[in-house]
């Protein structure tokens, strides 16, 4: 079993596990079950060799205050030898449930079971790779009230289900894990925000606080 400390997993969108006609998040494949696709010694001795199903599985062993989503909306055509952009349907929950079957049992036996929240998100407007617009929406304040970053505008408005599917995409999601004590800056008013320079404490918070997931 092997284990990694990137902490990436990637979940491909044109895999089959998501078609554009999909409306809803993909499950989370705890195991991919492979066939004919590895060899296998199938005697003691070791003398026989043949095909066989191949089962890989990934498993959280451990998880992070705030869970970062890449999503992958980015790939190549190879007929046209040019970049493409990802239009595939994703509907992404204001809160995200782990499934324990997601987890290692080394994790169960340590930690709870983690729910996350979603406080902000990045989005492209555009068809192509290489040309469109950038806009942010976060949450802030007691009541949670989502706001949009556009450029230098700043203004509330309300996050739609429906809003950042087709030309329109979610391409970064941001959760905080919402039993732990994170500190994401909510008392900073949001036109503030833009005239803030990042320091180096926030830098590495963001770095050594982290999970991302690319998908």
């Amino acid at each position: 079993m092997e284990s990694s400390t990137r902490f990436e997993v990637n979940l491909d969108l044109e895999g089959g596990a998501l078609s554009s006609s999909s409306s809803s998040a993909p499950t989370y494949p705890a195991s991919t079950r492979t066939r004919d696709r590895w060899y296998a010694v199938t005697d003691e001795d070791n003398s026989g060799h043949r095909q066989k199903t191949a089962e890989t599985q990934c498993l959280f062993d451990q998880l992070r205050p705030i869970l970062i989503v890449h999503l992958k909306r980015y790939g190549f055509n190879k007929h046209t030898g040019a970049s493409k952009k990802l239009e595939h349907m994703l509907a992404y929950p204001e809160k995200l449930v782990v499934s324990e079957k997601w987890l290692t049992k080394s994790f169960l036996s340590k930690y709870e079971v983690p729910t996350y929240e979603l406080v902000g998100l990045i989005a492209h407007d555009g068809q192509r790779v290489n040309s469109g617009h950038y806009r942010a929406m976060c949450r802030y304040g007691p009541n949670h009230e989502w706001y949009q970053f556009n450029d230098t505008s700043v203004s509330p408005r309300p996050l739609r289900k429906d809003q950042y599917l087709g030309q329109r995409t979610a391409v970064m999601l941001y959760y905080v894990d919402t039993t732990a004590t994170v500190d994401i800056r909510p008392h900073m008013a949001p036109r503030a925000l833009l005239n803030e320079q990042p320091s180096a404490s926030s830098s590495s918070f963001w770095v050594d606080s982290s999970l991302c997931l690319s998908v």
